[in-house]
């Protein structure tokens, strides 16, 4: 008797095959996460440095184009 490994097929899934539309997607998504960490942190650094005014001031900032987006996705543009 000799000892040989005994051969197992297994199936492969089948993987489809990405399109051309969700090529990028993956870059994109990490470009979109990276932005956040970075205006995030720029964020919290303008609180470390100026305390309560660096929390406020830019969020009045961010204010206008808040409201223009929640306008556009309200009136479904």
């Amino acid at each position: 008797m000799e000892n040989r490994p005994i051969e197992t097929t297994q199936a492969q899934p089948a993987v489809p095959a990405e399109d051309a539309e969700t090529q990028g997607t993956g870059r994109l998504t990490e470009y979109a996460w990276a932005i956040l960490l970075i205006v995030v942190s720029l964020w919290g650094i303008s609180i470390l440095s100026f305390g309560l005014p660096g929390l406020v001031v830019p969020a009045l900032v961010l204010l206008p184009g808040i409201f223009v987006l929640l306008l556009l996705i309200t009136m479904g543009g």
